[in-house]
């Protein structure tokens, strides 16, 4: 990542995408819509005491170095500017929507591992083994099934649901429930992950079925000095079945307003490259009795997936823990 000196004149720095690109080849680069981001901007900077009078409340804001202009809008653009004229016919916006991580509102089994705040997940078929007791076909609360693309696909998921949470006029257990204006909903959302240890899954039918894993996407330029990170633009149109019902279906929902119909509910596999190497140079150490379950020694490499919805900017991150037996 890098960023442009702007303590001085005003700097444009302006580059085509790989879509411009593509049309300006083409012959057919005719743009008629812009989009704006303010990624880079601390609002609380903004200095209403400014010794020098009221013209200089934003200077350190205006002063702030700009990122290099870069050429995946899905990268640079994580926190879009927007308008809303009306939402329903009624230009009064009283609120915004969120985007929460539902840790286990909706979804009982689909929270953190007993006691140790980020969701596990098993990293080979030894470990799986040793944490799923005779007789039974399934892992504890808050565990992710990694092994593989199709074991994730039908195991627990990551739902982070978009919605309203001040509004008070609605009630988050009445029948039928209000889903969130259209105008306000997002269909595109950024996952971006660390390479180095996870997969992004494309679930498949309700057996696992033609799961996949998701293909290598851009780097991101959002970290500073860390090459591994990947963003991964995912969609309802092109990834239906990363998206799961949401509070309509379930009648139940994080939120005191409404809420999207369709939630993103990601997963994950871990990667099978070199796990011995992996655990050995990036594992916090050894943890007994893990997730409180006596006698289970597991190495820990201790991650997180940041979701970003794509044209309102709204972000979430989610603590993840990759699990190995000693």
């Amino acid at each position: 990542m890098a960023f442009l000196d702007n303590s001085g004149d005003i700097l444009l720095d302006v580059v085509l995408t790989s879509e411009g690109r593509k049309r300006l080849a083409a012959g057919t680069f005719k743009p008629t819509k812009y989009a704006f981001g303010d990624q880079e901007i601390n609002y609380s900077l903004w200095d209403s005491n400014a010794p020098s009078g009221s013209a200089y409340y934003d200077l350190t804001i205006l002063q702030t170095p700009v990122e290099v202009a870069h050429t995946d809008a899905s990268i640079s653009l994580q926190t879009q500017l927007f308008t809303l004229t009306s939402v329903d016919g009624d230009p009064d916006l009283l609120y915004l929507p969120q985007l929460l991580l539902d840790n286990g509102i909706t979804d009982r089994s689909s929270t953190f591992a007993n006691g140790r705040n980020a969701f596990a997940i098993v990293a080979d078929d030894a470990t799986y083994n040793d944490l799923v007791e005779a007789g039974e076909n399934s892992l504890a609360a808050g565990f992710i099934d990694g092994r593989n693309a199709r074991l994730a696909s039908v195991g627990v998921r990551v739902r982070t649901p978009l919605g309203i949470i001040n509004a008070i006029t609605n009630d988050p257990t009445r029948d039928p429930y209000v889903p969130l204006d259209p105008s306000l909903d997002e269909n595109k959302y950024n996952v971006t992950l660390d390479n180095r240890f996870l997969q992004l899954v494309q679930p498949g039918t309700e057996d696992g079925t033609a799961a996949s894993i998701v293909a290598s996407a851009a780097t991101s330029n959002l970290f500073s000095g860390d090459d591994y990170l990947r963003s991964y633009p995912v969609s309802k149109t092109l990834n239906p079945t990363m998206f799961l019902p949401g509070a309509p279906a379930l009648n139940v929902s994080p939120f005191q307003g409404p809420s999207s119909t369709r939630v993103l509910a990601t997963t994950f596999a871990v990667n099978p490259t070199n796990q011995d190497n992996m655990f050995a140079t990036y594992k916090i150490g050894n943890v007994s009795n893990y997730a409180g379950l006596t006698g289970k020694t597991m190495e820990v490499i201790q991650t997180s997936v940041k979701i970003a919805t794509f044209a309102y900017g709204y972000t979430v991150t989610v603590p993840l823990e990759i699990i190995r037996k000693v």
